[in-house]
């Protein structure tokens, strides 16, 4: 013979399981549709070539795995993402600009894209049009990262497509970097 209580817990979890599964169920195809306009992000790994089309032609995107340094020229030291960038015209004219890179921590927050890039970055890259197929060119772009930010992914978007870069192994800075490994990081 049941007992009273099991019978009234048992409804009880059947009362809890039928609200939450119907806030659960629906279309997924009305959940996920993107409009057919929208642009996608594509995924990009660091130090592979990517062909990305740009205004009216196509490059092919190179970006380096991602470095932090110290920016000490100002009232307070700010840590700096930098992304080294080279790209080359595949066909048409297309063109490179720093502003068509963004940077975001781990939590969606964008960061923002040093303001007077010539005082820090040694080849701070440039707004440029390709003219010709081959043509290539590179360049630094940096961006200003709070203190206890995570980084989270670089995009290079324009009109045509998004290329993303998700960052899994946060870059170290060779200046807040200890000499010597802690005990916990020494390989045995």
């Amino acid at each position: 013979m049941r007992s009273k209580t099991s019978t009234v817990m048992k409804m009880g979890v059947l009362a809890l399981i039928v609200p939450l599964a119907s806030a659960c169920g629906g279309n997924d195809e009305e959940r996920l549709a993107a409009p057919p306009d929208a642009v996608m992000p594509q995924s990009a790994n660091f130090a592979e070539p990517h062909s990305v089309p740009v205004g009216n032609g196509s490059l092919s995107l190179f970006v380096q795995p991602l470095r932090l340094e110290t920016n000490s020229s100002g009232s307070e030291p700010q840590e700096v993402l930098i992304a080294d960038v080279g790209a080359s015209a595949e066909f048409g004219q297309p063109y490179l600009d720093p502003e068509q890179f963004h940077a975001y921590a781990s939590d969606g927050m964008e960061f923002q894209r040093l303001e007077d890039p010539e005082s820090f970055l040694g080849n701070p890259l440039e707004r440029t049009d390709i003219t010709e197929p081959g043509e290539t060119v590179e360049g630094s772009v940096g961006f200003i990262v709070p203190p206890g930010s995570r980084i989270g992914r670089l995009d290079f978007s324009t009109p045509e497509s998004t290329l993303s870069y998700t960052v899994v192994l946060q870059p170290v800075n060779p200046a807040s970097a200890t000499a010597e490994p802690t005990d916990d990081s020494a390989s045995g």
